[in-house]
């Protein structure tokens, strides 16, 4: 079952008998997993980690997780930072990046330009909800390109060294390969070439670490980029070196009160608009004020 709040699939172990007998984590008493709560210390096992042997290609391979010992991560880093840490020690980068490398050489820019149109993250607990699913009514949300960036720093440094991708173009991927995913799963495109378990795969880990690196932004606010040179920092040092480090930081404030684009596979949500709208009228009111201040 999935944690809400930690994003991954979790044993039965790691819930109560009351969550696991209703088969969802929100009941009277509890909202999510034990881990997240505290009462149990994590195994280290995460599910949707990719598996498999080494690659064979050229691609410089990352070390073993296991061969290089790492210290635990800081008291005070927020839980969504303590994952990412260790989605980024334990992530398997080069065959995450040569499938990354397939996805831009074979499919051409207005392909991915018009799967992009149905990406977006799904909305839990605290997220905003920008779209509405048609089928479902699930709600989703864009995090903004910048946090799509960081994403894929987390995931795949290497390639984004060698290819100088801007964040534009990092965030298209992402949103092409999560909403390629979500075309499949509600049958609005077939799978004439059988990639449908590695497309759900791989926007599953773009899903998971952009939802949670957007969670660490909002409950960090200006130590966001901190956290994020510590949790880079911890990738071995002959796979990515601090000037890398240094060039894949966020450079510019991200503002979650700008309006997302229009997702024509999506309903925009009214109330969000309308809340946008409404403060929009507010700063003017505010700016207004503090102008007339200013003449006396």
């Amino acid at each position: 079952m999935q944690c809400p709040t930690c994003l991954l699939m979790r044993s039965r172990g790691s819930w109560r008998p009351s969550q696991w007998r209703r088969e969802r984590p929100e009941t009277e008493e509890f909202k999510q997993c034990k881990v997240c709560d505290g009462e149990l210390v994590d195994s280290g096992s995460w599910s949707w980690l990719p598996s498999g042997p080494p690659s064979k290609k050229s691609r410089q391979s990352s070390p073993s997780p296991a061969s290089t010992p790492h210290p635990p991560p800081p008291c005070d880093m927020p839980p969504e930072g303590k994952v990412l840490l260790h989605i980024v020690m334990n992530t398997k980068r080069d065959k995450f990046g040569e499938f990354i490398d397939l996805w831009m050489d074979k499919l051409s820019r207005k392909l991915r330009k018009r799967l992009s149109y149905s990406g977006a993250l799904r909305s839990g607990s605290g997220d905003p909800v920008h779209y509405i699913c048609k089928h479902t009514e699930q709600g989703y949300f864009d995090p903004s390109n910048a946090i799509y960036d960081m994403a894929l720093c987390f995931l795949e440094p290497l390639g984004l060294q060698i290819r100088k991708w801007n964040a534009e173009t990092r965030g298209d991927i992402c949103e092409a390969l999560l909403g390629l995913s979500y075309q499949l799963t509600h049958k609005e495109r077939v799978d004439v070439f059988e990639v449908a378990q590695h497309v759900h795969k791989v926007a599953h880990i773009i899903e998971v670490t952009a939802t949670l690196t957007y969670r660490l932004w909002v409950k960090s606010g200006s130590a966001f980029k901190d956290w994020c040179a510590h949790i880079l920092g911890c990738i071995d040092q002959e796979y990515i070196d601090q000037h890398a480090i240094s060039c894949m930081l966020p450079r510019v404030s991200l503002c979650p009160t700008l309006a997302p684009r229009d997702k024509k596979k999506f309903i925009m949500n009214a109330d969000y608009l309308r809340e946008l709208s409404t403060r929009a009228c507010e700063s003017d009111v505010e700016y207004i004020l503090s102008d007339e201040e200013s003449f006396y």
